[in-house]
């Protein structure tokens, strides 16, 4: 009987690891987490009552991101903190910047000062999706129906 069943075990294919992600901030956080699902393990380095613009990095956020194997930032400028981290942890992985593919809206009362809260609009919210989610495809190609069907 044990036999029988360590047999049947060793034909199970083995789980995957989840993507162990790390988010800048919790907006991109529930992003990742809603497109990843099971597949994705993430870490948000700026919590839901946090200040993404004047965040201060630890030394814990520093092994966090050491530890990752993708990085989810928002760019536009809002992470001024984020390069001084990445260089700090020596992480090298890759880096989806959500906003990539959005169309800036600017600050109220500037023609050239961009905005750097694109996801407030609902089409760039969409295109953050689409982005996140061919980051998380690019790492985990064999997650790709997931992440398609969590758009």
């Amino acid at each position: 009987m044990i036999s029988l069943v360590a047999a049947c075990l060793i034909a199970l294919p083995a789980a995957a690891e989840p993507v162990r992600a790390v988010a800048s901030f919790s907006i991109l956080g529930d992003m990742v987490e809603r497109i990843g699902g099971d597949r994705v393990e993430v870490t948000t380095l700026v919590g839901p009552n946090g200040d993404g613009h004047v965040y201060q990095p630890t030394p814990a956020d520093a092994r966090t991101l050491a530890g990752a194997e993708l990085l989810v930032v928002n760019g536009l400028g809002f992470e001024g903190w984020m390069d001084r981290l990445i260089a700090s942890a020596g992480y090298a992985g890759p880096v989806v910047v959500a906003a990539r593919d959005v169309v800036p809206r600017r600050m109220e009362g500037s023609a050239t000062t961009v905005d750097p809260h694109a996801w407030q609009s609902l089409g760039n919210a969409r295109a953050y999706a689409r982005t996140i989610a061919a980051g998380l495809t690019d790492t985990d190609p064999a997650g790709a129906a997931v992440y398609a069907a969590n758009l």
